[in-house]
């Protein structure tokens, strides 16, 4: 998460992003791509058919987006400042 913190703050400076929703955007990217090579690893080793693949790895990416990257990254940032 500092990682990511850090980086708002460079696009902050920057291009004159704010730094809360460059911040909430990177968990945000971040979770969802976490979430998408997890699922998938997880159809491949269930051995799932392409659709219901595509389904697992869909609905992973855009829960674990939601739960971990905007509402870990609100946590994060109340925590912080």
């Amino acid at each position: 998460m500092n990682k990511l913190y850090d980086f708002s703050l460079y696009l902050n400076r920057r291009w004159k992003i704010r730094r809360k929703a460059a911040f909430l955007t990177c968990t945000v990217v971040a979770a969802m791509a976490v979430g998408c090579l997890v699922a998938a690893a997880a159809a491949l080793i269930v051995g799932a058919a392409p659709q219901a693949a595509a389904e697992m790895i869909v609905t992973g990416a855009l829960y674990s987006g939601m739960i971990l990257g905007f509402f870990g990254g609100i946590i994060y940032l109340m925590r912080k400042t």
